[in-house]
Order: structure tokens, then sequence, then C-alpha cells
């Protein structure tokens, strides 16, 4: 980033492929595990097993998909966005329509990097209230290279960067 001048450059934070590759293998070790134990089961109820697999399995073809289009976070003067991956159509997230970033635990998911929209830009809503609830409006995925606390740090000042040039 070249601070100081009329134009920030953009900077790209791709996601951690070591990551993704460690949850396809643990998805992949579900789904073929789950398929030896039924193909030796001796009892009839596998349902539990096959709950497994219909789970695990497309987990898998996502963690793969994701290994061949990882996700990615567009940093620029205007704002952020998030491609890559699922991602079909990505969306520009204004510096000034959001109040920051901030890490947040979730009920047995763990942390996750959240920000929430500064008065007036978005309607409120249902679905806002039980999100903000949960501890912001809306979040960044996870998997990136850094730590949530390091991504925080690391948006945050590019924000603000990018706020007072």
């Amino acid at each position: 980033m070249r601070y100081g001048t009329k134009t920030m450059e953009p900077l790209v934070i791709r996601a951690s492929r070591g990551k993704t590759l460690l949850l396809l293998l643990a998805s992949l070790v579900f789904v073929l595990g789950s398929a030896f134990m039924i193909y030796v089961s001796k009892d009839d109820d596998t349902t539990v097993l096959w709950l497994c697999m219909a789970f695990f399995g497309p987990c898998a073809l996502v963690f793969a998909w994701l290994l061949v289009r990882p996700q990615m976070l567009v940093l620029n003067a205007q704002g952020f966005i998030l491609g890559g991956g699922l991602v079909r159509s990505p969306k520009l997230v204004r510096w000034q329509d959001i109040e920051g970033f901030h890490v947040y635990d979730l009920p047995k998911a763990g942390e996750m990097i959240g920000y929430n929209f500064a008065p007036g830009v978005k309607k409120s809503s249902v679905m806002r209230s039980i999100t903000k609830s949960l501890g912001a409006e809306a979040a960044l995925p996870k998997g990136w290279q850094f730590s949530p606390e390091e991504m925080a740090v690391l948006l945050n000042e590019y924000r603000r960067r990018a706020m007072t040039r």
C-alpha cells in the first residue's frame, strides 16, 4: 500500500489453502469411514452413518472447490469485495457504510470477523436483529491466512487510512 499519495493500492488477501486442504481431508475421512462402517456393519440400523455421509460428502465437494477457486478479500480505497469460492456476484461494501471490524465468538463455532453497518445504511429486519444478537450484523468467512484478531486489525487499519485520505 502507498500511503501519503492520493491513491491507495488495492490489497488482496487470499484464503489459506492449507486450512482448506485440512478441512477437505477431514471431510473425506468421515465420508470414507462412514462408507466402510456401512459396508462391514452387520447391524441394519446405519441411519447415522448415512446421515454422516450425506453431510460430509457435500462438505468435501465444497472444500475441493475452494482449493480450485479460493476465497479472496480485495481492499481498495472505496471499500472491500469478497470474491472467489462460492460467491457468484461479488459486491462492494463501502468503508463509510460500516462501523469497523471486530472479533466475536459464536457458540460452538469459534471466532468470527464481524462488522456492523453504520446507522441508516441498512433497514432493520428480523434477520439483522438475530445476527446482531450473535455478535455482528455481518461477518466474513473463516479460513484466512491470518488469525481473526490479526485480520480485524489489518482491516480496521486499511479502512482508517482509506477514510482519512
